[in-house]
């Protein structure tokens, strides 16, 4: 899928074409919390936000899998190009409006990550994440992570 500030080059002897550049094709955000005791609707009612996934210790995800061991709380924002990781990454935390104490009251009782998820699928795609996002992950407290995920004809 070819955008508009992709460019296509030639690499190798054999002169073959690829996109190259331009912005990461398609990125979420998320909000997760994990415990064994978790209880998805205490995380819903201190947020204000019901999860877009959660599950309960116990659970399976079909009748043939082995129970999770943990719960989990998760919020999503996703997207596609030209919206990239820095956009859904603020339209994540602007879902919230807790203050500092209640992010640390969390991080104390539940294993917390905000993870971006990156998938390309040409050759050297990038992003940036900007001062607002940086400051809104970093008021949080909260690990940030990232998963990449490269689909290269």
């Amino acid at each position: 899928m070819k955008m508009s500030n992709d460019k296509v080059v030639q690499i190798g002897s054999k002169g073959k074409e690829i996109i190259t550049g331009g912005v990461v094709d398609s990125s979420s955000a998320s909000l997760c919390f994990y415990a064994e005791d978790l209880d998805p609707d205490e995380i819903t009612k201190i947020l204000g936000v019901n999860a877009t996934r959660s599950i309960k210790r116990g659970d399976r995800r079909n009748s043939v899998a082995k129970p999770y061991k943990k719960g989990a709380w998760i919020y999503r924002v996703e997207g596609n190009a030209p919206s990239g990781p820095n956009e859904h990454l603020i339209n994540l935390l602007n879902s919230f409006s807790v203050k500092t104490e209640i992010w640390e009251q969390l991080r104390k009782k539940y294993e917390c990550r905000i993870s971006i998820g990156i998938h390309i699928y040409g050759w050297n795609r990038g992003f940036t994440l900007s001062p607002k996002a940086l400051t809104q992950v970093n008021n949080t407290g909260i690990e940030l992570d990232f998963d990449i995920y490269a689909d290269d004809e």
